[in-house]
């Protein structure tokens, strides 16, 4: 906990910021681990190491986190991580939902692709509390620093691209809601063949 894709019960400390309590599973040979938390609306992250399966944090009310595990050892330098899960933090007298940073499905992180007719489709997923997802913008780019808006106003969780053999790309996709609030999903990078 907090469970993926919810609202999260904490500790008020405060009028802006709350203590969040984070749990998870034992992990097999797992000597520590590292929480890595990270505010999706302006992408601070914070992290801590405990031996523990829990832990607490302080975070800032109002905002959609993304939080995930990894297992450290110290019998070797190989460490495993766990998927990442979603809440949102609420604040006082909340009335509306920032939407949650869309997951990305394909291509896969580091993937290579084979365009057909010299296309590509990206796919994600999308989810708002209050279920109000204006439409979704997709930034699509040659370096992880420079992406440019490749299709906007997307209403759908995919877009099909055109794109050049054997390159390296990266992309994104924003998410807005009918409030005009917004969410950034990772950056995920994918070769063609």
């Amino acid at each position: 906990s907090p469970l993926n894709n919810n609202t999260c019960l904490s500790i008020p400390q405060g009028s802006t910021n709350a203590v969040v309590n984070f749990q998870w599973n034992i992990a097999e040979n797992a000597d520590r681990y590292r929480l890595l938390i990270r505010n999706t609306v302006t992408n601070q992250t914070q992290t801590s190491e405990t031996e523990d399966t829990s832990t607490t944090a302080t975070l800032l009310k109002g905002a959609p986190y993304t939080w995930k595990i990894t297992s450290i050892s110290d019998a070797t330098s190989e460490t495993a991580e766990s998927a990442a899960w979603s809440f949102y933090l609420e604040a006082t007298q909340q009335f509306y939902y920032i939407p949650f940073p869309a997951q990305l499905v394909s291509p896969e992180n580091q993937a290579t692709v084979s365009p057909v007719s010299g296309n590509v489709t990206l796919s994600w997923t999308g989810r708002d509390l209050d279920n109000d997802i204006a439409h979704y913008t997709v930034y699509l780019g040659t370096q992880a620093e420079q992406l440019s808006v490749v299709a906007e106003a997307v209403s759908g969780t995919s877009v099909r691209l055109a794109v050049t053999a054997a390159t390296t790309y990266y992309w994104q996709v924003v998410t807005e809601d009918q409030n005009g609030n917004f969410s950034f999903s990772g950056v995920y990078s994918f070769q063609t063949s």
